[in-house]
């Protein structure tokens, strides 16, 4: 899978998308093909270091488009 993932802060201008292993599903969880997907003002804030409560590595991208591809059928 592709993804912004941040594991330092800095300006976001860095962004970079990075190829990362698809991540296994837990219970409940479903998995998205995404056809769309943009950087907001929170994304921006998290990678610039403004979320102190926010864990790295993290995954940016709250703002996508897509279908789901696998997961419960509930």
């Amino acid at each position: 899978m592709q993804a912004l993932l941040i594991d330092q802060h800095g300006p976001a201008a860095n962004l970079r998308v990075r190829d990362l292993p698809a991540p296994t599903l837990r219970p409940g969880q479903v998995r998205v093909e995404v056809h769309a997907a943009a950087v907001n003002p929170s994304d921006v804030a998290s990678a610039e270091g403004r979320f102190p409560n926010a864990p790295l590595p993290r995954i940016l991208g709250r703002d996508f488009a897509g279908r789901v591809v696998e997961g419960p059928a509930a």
